[in-house]
């Protein structure tokens, strides 16, 4: 089909969109399929964002007649996507951006179901703020892909199948610069996710399925300086987010380093952290980690210290938190514990003394139980009521640095109206 008519499919899917969309050829089959060449989407000056060479859809035109939200498989052959990143946006939302609000409130129509497939294409995404392009080829170990199921009426939400083998986490970066987000990933990850959208704008999004990742590694964005690093973390999960609330019905984490668990609802928190622990009081949830402290200290550059003279070589610490109701009243309580914990002091020698050019001396420390601490705070029932910190206590084996003996020490804390803590020392 080589009229003007050839694009008014195109155009109508597209209706709306900042920019055209063009074909140069197009072949329609009544009982085969629909095939598009040249496929070319553009800016509204005209410059190409996306270009495919062959677009395939594999049902006719008689089953599109019949079922038209049903797009069954979309082939893009040879397809070219160059997308421009910036702070806050990027060329292809320029683009997409009227027709996805647009497509956003209509609610009369059946969401469209399609199972996409990528051959032989590529998206370049280019990093205008730090000058630099990720090229993102399909053939990759176990390539990428991402399909729609069915939809069996608009109140069911619409399903995305989402599968990456071996991505590379560094094109973090670009999200980074879109998002102005303070740290980056690096490594590679393996994704197998089934996320439903939201059917209506009350609703929530469902994310189901297991990440996992090697050699990651979490950096500053700005100088890409290593945080801590990974050999390897897997991730199953099921959450569900409405914008407000962060519903957890499996969540979990294990590595070399930690092992993660949470579950339940979680309202996302705004401002400080007492405002933080404000939001987290008032919804069921619970928290649980288990950290090698040796492994996080070969992670961290540096390692793990607790004074200058002293860092960390072995450990582990538990951390658990968790809200819930007592009474008419919303508690949260958090608790942080550690056992087999050693360390090396590195020794200074004293004023006066000769120095030497040879190795720094060290010496090696232990504690069977250094400390635990646990923390309760409580709010009211009442409107206005306020989170109040009810105790906190610390246990802890404080070593003086003068004869390098343990003591036993316990602290308790309590917060009052003022808001002023009062430390009062509790013989052990």
């Amino acid at each position: 089909m080589l009229t003007h008519l050839r694009d008014r499919p195109l155009q109508a899917a597209f209706a709306g969109i900042d920019g055209h969309v063009a074909s140069r050829a197009a072949t329609w089959n009544w009982l085969g399929g629909i095939d598009y060449r040249d496929v070319v989407l553009s800016d509204r000056s005209g410059r190409p964002a996306v270009l495919v060479r062959r677009l395939v859809i594999d049902r006719g035109l008689l089953a599109l007649a019949l079922d038209p939200d049903d797009l069954g498989t979309i082939r893009l052959i040879g397809g070219e996507a160059l997308v421009e990143v910036r702070r806050g946006g990027s060329s292809i939302e320029d683009i997409l951006a009227p027709w996805l609000a647009a497509d956003s409130r209509s609610r009369s129509a059946r969401p469209l179901s399609f199972e996409l497939e990528l051959v032989d294409s590529t998206i370049e995404l280019v990093d205008l703020e730090r000058r630099d392009a990720w090229r993102l080829a399909e053939p990759r170990e176990g390539g990428w892909s991402v399909s729609s199921p069915d939809a069996a009426s608009t109140a069911t939400p619409r399903t995305l199948a989402v599968a990456t083998s071996r991505l590379p986490l560094g094109l973090s970066s670009v999200l980074a610069t879109r998002f102005d987000a303070a740290h980056v990933l690096d490594g590679l990850a393996d994704v197998r996710l089934d996320i439903a959208l939201p059917a209506g704008p009350d609703d929530a999004a469902r994310i189901a399925g297991s990440v996992s990742g090697t050699q990651l590694a979490v950096c500053r964005a700005d100088t890409l300086a290593e945080i801590v690093t990974l050999e390897r973390c897997e991730m199953p999960l099921d959450v569900s987010l409405d914008g407000r609330m962060v519903t957890v019905r499996n969540l979990k984490a294990t590595s070399p380093l930690f092992k993660a668990e949470a579950s339940g609802r979680i309202r996302i928190p705004q401002g400080g952290s007492w405002e933080w622990a404000e939001a987290l009081i008032g919804e069921e949830f619970a928290l649980a980690a288990d950290i090698d402290l040796a492994a996080a200290s070969r992670a961290i550059p540096g390692g793990i210290t607790v004074r200058p003279d002293v860092r960390v070589t072995a450990g582990q610490l538990q951390v658990a938190a968790a809200a819930h109701a007592d009474g008419d009243d919303r508690v949260l309580e958090v608790r942080a514990s550690s056992r087999d914990l050693a360390a090396v002091q590195s020794v200074v020698p004293p004023a006066g003394a000769p120095q030497t050019d040879g190795p720094q001396t060290e010496r090696m420390l232990r504690w069977n139980e250094p400390f635990t601490a646990w923390l309760r705070g409580r709010r009211g029932p009442a409107r206005g009521d306020r989170l109040r910190q009810g105790r906190a206590v610390l246990r802890e084996e404080l070593l003086d640095g003068g004869d390098g003996r343990c003591h036993d020490d316990r602290r308790q804390f309590r917060r009052g109206n003022a808001g002023r803590h009062d430390p009062r020392r509790v013989d052990p």
